[in-house]
């Protein structure tokens, strides 16, 4: 914003600027979403999981707690998308994520690696 002075110096009004810039947040948005989440399931993909298992494991050190690691593969998964087709599949995965979700902790992390493979995790509290 800036004043525009008229000829005595006064002010006689102010001119400014504004860039709409819903766009731009709403894209960043969707760029964070695709690198840190699986499009899937929603759930945290590897990269995040690795940010959250620094952080826990930073945080276990410093208050001398504990932590775990669940790795989760689902046996035959190949049969059903062969079987069943890839949307069987799919729906499959999106239940285990949904189900998964359900039976941890706020603060706790299911994430999904891969086609067939998740994890949980979960530090003391």
């Amino acid at each position: 914003m800036s004043a525009v002075v008229d000829d005595e110096g006064g002010v006689s009004h102010y001119v400014g600027a504004f860039f709409d810039i819903t766009r731009n947040k709403e894209a960043e948005t969707e760029i964070y979403r695709l690198a840190y989440y699986d499009a899937l399931t929603g759930l945290p993909n590897l990269r995040l999981l690795k940010e959250r298992i620094n952080q826990a494991i930073a945080g276990i050190d410093r208050n001398r707690r504990h932590g775990a690691i669940l790795l989760i593969d689902l046996d035959q998964f190949k049969v059903i998308n062969e079987t069943q087709g890839p949307e069987a599949g799919d729906k499959l995965l999106i239940e285990v994520a949904c189900r998964l979700q359900g039976c941890v902790r706020e603060g706790d992390t299911v994430s999904r690696r891969g086609r067939v493979r998740g994890h949980a995790g979960r530090s003391q509290s």
